[in-house]
């Protein structure tokens, strides 16, 4: 799943905070009751945030643009029993979007 969070009500300053960003993430972990690996971020100057969560099953990402109170997240697991919607409403609790815009991918294994 890709969703972009559009004019988030947020202080800007929470677009470029890693401690931040990762309190959402490490709350959509848990929600979903995915398997933390490890995680990669990158600061941009002036601001703006990239970081990336690998999770035993697939990885989560985001990146963000403060000057267009912008945010787009990717959640994508291959555990069937997680909602990456779920993890979706997380993200919008933390952001405050007044728009979002999903792309959802659903793969289905046929045997042959």
């Amino acid at each position: 799943m890709n969703a972009k969070l559009a004019n988030c009500r947020i202080d800007e300053d929470l677009f470029s905070d890693e401690s931040f960003i990762k309190k959402v993430f490490d709350e959509i972990v848990d929600k979903l009751k995915m398997t933390f690996i490890d995680k990669l971020s990158f600061k941009f100057n002036p601001h703006g945030l990239s970081m990336l969560y690998l999770i035993a099953e697939s990885h989560i990402a985001i990146h963000t643009w403060p000057e267009y109170r912008l945010v787009d997240l990717e959640i994508v697991t291959c555990k069937e029993e997680s909602d990456v919607m779920e993890g979706l409403k997380v993200a919008m609790k933390h952001f405050k979007p007044e728009k979002v815009e999903t792309n959802f991918w659903e793969y289905t294994h046929e045997e042959k």
